[in-house]
């Protein structure tokens, strides 16, 4: 259901605007001067929606037509289907659970840094294991598939990534 997952995104989108702005205001900068956002794997759009009601101007990069049609059709009118052929500069750039799905990592990082404005920011959000207590058998009450780890292993993702080797990757 895209409206569905729109509309969780939207949510999403909300939190990430206010931890940017968080972590801005520490720096003494404002999420405001972060005008061109680009999101890869933007999905339906739903993360944009949330900066573009904040006055950001928002490109949205997905490979699924459907989900960009969706976008679109919610107001987000720059759209791309290959990271290659962006041929502009942006002040943010987010990944929403998309990193960890490229195949090519060094490829992909070099790419989102050409694409970045200079003193831009990239915003990483990647899926991991906080809590142990989330997979506890208990939870089979409210959600059976929390209760099994392998769960969160799928193939989509090519890349699992701990807070220490993502930083080093990252350095």
């Amino acid at each position: 259901n895209v409206k569905k997952i729109f509309n969780a995104q939207v949510d999403s989108g909300k939190k990430y605007y206010e931890v940017l702005e968080l972590i801005l205001e520490k720096n003494n900068k404002k999420i405001s001067n972060y005008k061109n956002v680009l999101e890869i794997g933007s999905s339906a759009g739903g993360i944009l929606s949330y900066f573009l009601s904040k006055g950001h101007n928002v490109h949205a990069m997905d490979y699924d037509e459907r989900y960009l049609n969706y976008a679109y059709q919610s107001g987000i009118k720059n759209i791309y289907n290959n990271l290659e052929k962006i041929n502009t500069k942006f002040d943010l750039i987010i990944l929403a659970h998309t990193f960890e799905h490229f195949k090519d990592l060094n490829k992909n990082i070099n790419l989102i840094c050409n694409l970045l404005k200079e003193n831009g920011l990239v915003f990483f959000d990647i899926p991991g294991i906080f809590n142990k207590e989330y997979y506890h058998i208990r939870n089979i009450i409210y959600d059976i598939q929390r209760t099994h780890f392998l769960y969160y292993l799928q193939n989509a993702h090519t890349y699992y990534f701990t807070s220490e080797t993502f930083n080093n990757f990252i350095k």
